[in-house]
């Protein structure tokens, strides 16, 4: 698109991964790039078997979505978004057992509450 404005959205990781290459090299990039998709597909790993997936349909889902990935594995923004996407789900399903066991322990001190307000 000649003649429009172009923005720098990946501006920090840019930074990084020059800091990164000046610093280590090609080899420091490939590293960072491959630790992160291992640490994307552990933790969804670790989320399936902790909501109850049996353990090869667990491993099946995970060798799906590595699958899937395949073609978008590249030293890219991308792959830093997958994390922080599956960090917020985490996030979400924690907030909501601490809403839930704050709602649950509320009512607790209520009926308690009731119970010595009648005696």
């Amino acid at each position: 698109m000649q003649g429009q404005p172009w923005f720098a959205w990946e501006w920090l990781y840019d930074i990084a991964l020059g800091v990164l290459h000046r610093a280590c090299g090609l080899n420091g990039v490939v590293w960072l790039c491959a630790l992160l998709v291992a640490a994307v597909l552990t933790l969804l790993l670790s989320q399936l078997l902790r909501r109850g997936t049996g353990l090869p349909l667990a491993i099946a889902l995970l060798l799906l979505a590595e699958g899937a990935a395949m073609i978008h594995v590249y030293a890219r923004p991308h792959i830093v978004s997958w994390l922080f996407s599956l960090l917020w789900f985490v996030a979400l399903e924690w907030w909501e057992q601490w809403r839930g066991s704050r709602i649950a322990v509320r009512r607790l001190l209520l009926a308690a509450r009731r119970a010595i307000s009648e005696a």
